[in-house]
């Protein structure tokens, strides 16, 4: 192996190396909010071996009702069946591998971009030490991360696939689509992509065309030089426009430096937000923006990466999901930002040194910043995991609690049923209802209908609905009975034990609002209480 390659190799080795390090889990117990419903989910598949929540190819997909995107579930079960250790264990390997992967293929990327080290090996650090990319892979099941480490994939093949149409590369993006698919719903989102992609080679279809037409204007050197540069401004200035013209901004009024309507409130609200996504390294990104355009020897890869991202500029409204499509693309121009910014040191040192202090900033500002979004995301407790055990050894029955994150944590350990089903979301429809069976499987097709195309938003979920059916609803209900006049059509659900925060003492909570309980509060005059620590009661209610 030639000394370079050496070298490169051993930078990657040394990427993943701190990669891992930062991932290393400072908590006893696993993270997150939503990652415990796939928790769950992965709990139920390997206890029954098969997945309860499939009525039909599309329930994989997360696209028919009560189902989820399932490549996470599935994964997750498979590597804990595989080394034969619990499932914690299991997203803790799987979150480690899955930011390896994105490395590479921000590397891979990267190498499509420029064949020296300098570039693929600074990109794959920027992309791969991302503040979203590094909180969002610390001990949680990966879902909307796996979008995001597998959009590099696809921006090699398309960019492959223009060099040199082969069946292996449209295998390969069937594949990356298909699996980008099974693990969250923002796979949708490709289809920008695609757009994109199709939107660039019709417009170099046309340049070239209008350059044999004309070479005397379309080949002229300056003509040459200053299009690209024009192009990108316009296509900012269609940018802003639309962000100025719509109420795109509109979710950005309120924020952690400013809470206002104003337009400079809700800017420096998006900046911040997509700081918080890419790392304070964000403004290179403008200076690689530029310097991608005006490269020299350009073919479709630059403009079509650059369209890519800005396709993606009316769905800033999605303001929780902005960071999860537009890391790889922001990634890519604040290293080739870096790389621009240092190349004006005449000296090999100074560039090196520049680089390196970019690298500097990069890792302490993305471990600063993820640890600060990791504040949100709170791990399990001790007590929550003993009482998780302690549940999966006596109850019989279903658990309901008063708060649903408590709830779906319990049941992630525990394996048993528990009201509200999709945890902290409270859903009103969840694969759960199927896999703890409160749903017959052999009756639920005579409630589900085909939705009219005309009634489908960007919010839709399916092409499908599920009528009837509102498991929210009854929780509250049965919240607000006493413990000794539950109605029978909840007989359903089974309850047998009812859980308590001490925070909660007498309600229950959803969606940030606090109700009183009528069930707590009758069974703690009524019921005896089998098991308390310094968070929790519960209480046997049969």
């Amino acid at each position: 192996m030639q000394p370079r390659k050496k070298a490169v190799f051993s930078l990657l080795a040394a990427l993943a190396c701190a990669n891992l390090v930062l991932r290393f889990p400072s908590s006893s117990h696993e993270m997150g909010i939503d990652s415990f419903v796939w928790h769950g989910m992965a709990t139920s598949l390997v206890s029954h071996n098969y997945a309860l929540w499939i009525l039909s190819p599309l329930s994989y997909l997360g696209l028919y009702p009560l189902s989820q995107p399932s490549g996470t579930p599935f994964l997750t079960a498979a590597v804990s069946l595989v080394y034969g250790g619990p499932l914690e264990g299991s997203i803790l390997a799987v979150d480690m591998v899955t930011a390896i992967v994105g490395m590479l293929g921000a590397f891979c990327l990267g190498r499509e971009f420029s064949r020296e080290g300098s570039l693929p090996l600074l990109f794959a650090a920027v992309f791969s030490l991302s503040p979203i990319i590094v909180s969002g892979l610390t001990w949680q099941v990966p879902t909307r991360l796996m979008f995001t480490t597998l959009l590099p994939f696809v921006l090699w093949t398309l960019i492959r696939l223009y060099r040199a149409p082969d069946w292996r590369y449209i295998s390969f993006l069937a594949t990356e689509l298909l699996l980008m698919a099974s693990f969250h719903r923002l796979a949708v989102f490709v289809a920008l992509v695609v757009v994109a992609y199709l939107f660039t080679r019709l417009a170099l279809v046309i340049l070239r065309t209008l350059r044999i037409k004309n070479p005397g204007l379309f080949l002229r050197p300056r003509f040459v030089r200053i299009t690209p540069l024009l192009a990108v401004v316009a296509l900012l200035g269609i940018s802003g426009a639309t962000l100025a013209t719509t109420h795109v901004l509109d979710e950005y009024s309120e924020g952690v430096i400013a809470s206002d309507s104003s337009l400079s409130a809700e800017l420096v609200n998006l900046a911040v937000s997509l700081a918080r996504s890419s790392g304070l390294l964000l403004p290179m990104g403008f200076v690689g923006l530029f310097g991608v355009a005006m490269r020299r020897n350009r073919d479709v890869r630059e403009p079509f990466v650059i369209v890519a991202l800005f396709t993606f500029a009316p769905l800033l409204f999605i303001r929780n999901y902005t960071g999860y499509y537009t890391v790889p693309f922001t990634s890519l121009f604040i290293a080739y930002g870096v790389l621009s910014a240092s190349a004006h040191f005449r000296k090999a040192v100074w560039r090196r040194i520049a680089i390196g202090a970019a690298v500097v900033l990069l890792i302490s500002s993305s471990a600063i910043i993820s640890e600060y979004n990791l504040v949100a995301t709170t791990s399990m407790a001790d007590s929550t995991y003993t009482l998780g055990l302690f549940v999966k050894d006596t109850s019989h029955g279903t658990v309901i609690a008063n708060d649903g994150l408590t709830g779906a944590r319990i049941h992630a350990i525990s394996g048993v049923p528990y009201l509200p089903v999709g945890g902290a979301t409270t859903a009103f429809q969840s694969p759960e209802l199927l896999m703890f069976r409160f749903l017959d499987a052999a009756n639920v097709s005579n409630m589900i209908f085909l939705v009219p195309f005309s009634q489908l938003t960007l919010e839709s979920d399916s092409t499908y609905v599920l009528v009837n059916v509102q498991a929210e609803a009854d929780w509250a209900q049965i919240q607000l009975s006493s413990v000794d006049a539950i109605p029978a059509r909840y007989d359903i659900y089974n309850v047998g034990y009812a859980i308590e925060l001490h925070s909660l003492v007498s309600e229950y909570t959803a969606y940030g609002n606090v109700y009183p309980s009528l069930l707590l509060s009758s069974a703690s005059s009524s019921r005896y209480i089998v098991y308390q620590d310094s968070t929790v009661n519960v209480f046997l209610l049969r």
